[in-house]
């Protein structure tokens, strides 16, 4: 339903939200990864008796980049077991790593990936926009496998305050994504229908089936990773400066 704002004397869309994914949406958190995967091959050496040579590191390096494809492949976000497996891939299956050790490991990776993420340009404005057309806004968003650290990095990010709600799926809800689990907690938490929200992501892998499934509108926004995707698609793709019109386009649409 669209309503005219006495206050702003603009065109606002009511009893809608959009509803946006954080990692690779919001913020640029892949950056930063190479080099954190750097300090974290070098940081495992140490415990598993490895000097810490240009050659060993390298070497680590290279293990933690591949299954860092693979971990994200089979959606498993857990970086204990990617230390885990990284040493397992080095030494071999006797390897042993204690708990401790992995959990330093991934506090060091998410510190760091929490202190270098920036937020994508034009997404404050965004948000902001939005919020004064009345739509409300939800985050949905994956766990980083250290409970409390995701929610820990969306505050640490400045945007916690734009948003009506947030659901860290996999520590408040049983499923991950692509699973329709955490959106439609996302819809039960704003109090929006799900044929009434937009959702919003940048992977076509986990931001696509669980809104669509409950009759969401979807939007990917373009990047390197959807360059070879072919039209028709069930969702919508965008470039970023295209993204706010579409999402208020896509609303209005809502009968």
């Amino acid at each position: 339903m669209l309503k005219r704002s006495e206050n702003m004397g603009k065109t606002r869309v009511d009893e809608s939200a959009a509803i946006f994914d954080f990692d690779g949406t919001l913020v640029d958190s892949y950056t930063p990864r190479k080099n954190t995967h750097k300090k974290v091959a070098a940081f495992l050496l140490k415990p598993l008796g490895i000097k810490s040579s240009d050659a060993n590191r390298r070497t680590m390096l290279q293990i933690i980049s591949k299954i860092d494809i693979e971990m994200h492949q089979n959606k498993i976000y857990d970086r204990n077991l990617w230390w885990k497996e990284a040493a397992t891939h080095y030494f071999g299956k006797t390897t042993e790593i204690s708990e401790s050790t992995l959990i330093r490991a991934s506090t060091l990776y998410w510190e760091l990936i929490k202190k270098k993420s920036t937020v994508y340009p034009g997404v404050k404005s965004i948000l902001r926009i939005l919020k004064r057309r009345g739509i409300k806004l939800g985050l949905v968003s994956d766990t980083d496998g250290l409970k409390g650290m995701k929610t820990e990095r969306i505050e640490a990010s400045g945007l916690r305050r734009f948003f009506d709600a947030t659901v860290v799926s996999g520590e408040e809800t049983i499923e991950v994504k692509p699973h329709s689990e955490p959106f439609a907690l996302m819809s039960e938490r704003l109090g929006i229908p799900a044929e009434r929200c937009v959702s919003v992501g940048d992977n076509p892998e986990t931001d696509v089936d669980g809104g669509l499934k409950l009759g969401m509108k979807v939007v990917i926004i373009r990047s390197k990773e959807t360059r070879n995707v072919k039209d028709p698609q069930p969702y919508y793709l965008v470039d970023r400066k295209r993204l706010m019109n579409l999402i208020i386009r896509l609303l209005e649409e809502v009968k």
